[in-house]
């Protein structure tokens, strides 16, 4: 987020950061309980830190944090079915299922440890 950006109400800020997180293109995963998740993954190497948003945010709240790691780790920013990029889920969104999801992406990345990092929502979630 660039520095204007930075004064502004938290959800004018999102609106205008767009869609791009740091550059990266973001990707589908496709959820076995219906629906695909959008995701952006940068950097290597292990622990990666898996990066969950709040309730009514999306991935591109980790821009800065991504940007910060990515160097020296691997980094996976994810929007939760429902949120920014993600469809909706074609099956219930309780609080269970979305940490299921991110534990479905994390094995279908072939991710071997991680570090979860939740953000509000995303805590209980991780």
């Amino acid at each position: 987020m660039n520095r204007f950006a930075a004064w502004l109400p938290f959800g004018l800020a999102l609106a205008l950061a767009g869609t791009a997180v740091s550059g990266a293109e973001s990707n589908r995963f496709h959820l076995a309980g219906g629906g695909e998740m959008s995701y952006v993954d940068r950097g290597a190497g292990e622990p990666a830190l898996v990066l969950i948003h709040c309730g009514n945010c999306r991935k591109e709240i980790w821009s800065e944090t991504i940007e910060a790691f990515a160097g020296e780790r691997r980094v996976v920013a994810l929007d939760l079915v429902g949120h920014g990029a993600s469809s909706a889920r074609t099956v219930g969104a309780s609080v269970p299922a979305l940490g299921e999801d991110v534990a479905a992406l994390v094995r279908e990345l072939g991710i071997g440890r991680a570090i979860l990092v939740g953000n509000s929502l995303g805590g209980p979630v991780a």
